[in-house]
């Protein structure tokens, strides 16, 4: 069996919605379901217990929301998500598929990602969007930072592009375990990974290539508050003339996201918008 816990709240907000799944994720919920209406979060029902249930009482007493919860039979998420997995094309750029999908012909790459509880696999606007953005951009014997790489399908990207070096971190073991599958079913061998909760944090000594902490690309697909949160850690990995894409936020939040980046001496490329939401390139100022 699995406990549901559906959070409510009188005012819907989208910012909020992702603050309490992030607060949510450090708890033993493996599962999340974002309506309009409430943020539902799931997980085994042998790890809800009183200690579950006091640390959701704090967050809702700071955060001014109801919960309920209930008991629902166990459902293979995996295999829910296979019957509705389809193949994505980014015009002739790049088709992602599962290894159940025939081959996707007339593209220029193809990704193979099966599917999984991991973040990432083409369909969301801002995954797509990233993509795109990557057309444009030179990645030939650059070194490539995936901040939060879900199921790597951004990194494996960034290989196929002709990246020398690709560092993929996220703070999910999940992800990570999925990454490392997906890249030796894309034959990537540039790609290494590392779980940690924000680049050049406690383990930034790990976050390195040759010698260098520095990085020629750095692409960050997650959410407004961590990219406001770590965008300094991300200016100070880029290297002279680098580029940072962001994703992963809505379009009223750009102003919001473009004026932190200028902070951090960062200055605008190029944006894109698909569905609501903004990706964003940024260059290293001179």
């Amino acid at each position: 069996m699995y406990t549901c816990v559906e959070i409510k709240w009188k005012t819907p907000s989208d910012e909020k919605a992702e603050i309490i799944i992030a607060l949510l994720g450090e708890l033993p919920f493996d599962t999340f379901e974002n309506t309009s209406k409430s943020v539902n979060a799931y997980m085994p029902s042998k790890f809800f217990d009183a200690t579950i249930t006091d640390e959701l009482n704090t967050l809702k007493n700071h955060y001014d929301f109801k919960f309920i919860t209930h008991s629902i039979p166990f459902t293979n998420w995996n295999a829910e998500w296979e019957k509705n997995y389809e193949p994505v094309i980014v015009g002739n750029f790049v088709g992602v598929r599962a290894d159940f999908h025939a081959p996707i012909l007339n593209v220029e790459h193809e990704i193979i990602i099966n599917p999984r509880m991991a973040f990432g696999t083409g369909h969301h606007a801002t995954t797509f969007s990233v993509m795109e953005m990557m057309r444009g951009i030179d990645f030939k014997n650059k070194t490539v930072l995936d901040f939060g790489c879900g199921s790597g399908i951004l990194a494996i990207l960034a290989e196929k592009l002709g990246a020398k070096f690709c560092y993929a971190i996220d703070n999910d073991e999940n992800c990570i375990e999925n990454t490392i599958e997906n890249a030796e079913i894309n034959h990537c061998k540039n790609i290494k990974t590392c779980r940690a909760a924000m680049p050049g944090g406690s383990n930034s000594e790990d976050i390195k290539y040759g010698g260098s902490k520095k990085f020629d690309i750095i692409i960050a697909n997650i959410n407004r508050n961590v990219l406001m949160s770590t965008m300094h850690n991300m200016a100070s990995l880029l290297s002279k003339n680098g580029q940072l894409i962001i994703s992963g936020f809505y379009n009223a939040d750009e102003k919001l996201l473009i004026n932190c980046a200028q902070e951090n001496k960062l200055h605008v490329n190029s944006v894109k918008q698909k569905d609501g939401w903004s990706c964003i390139c940024f260059a290293m100022k001179e």
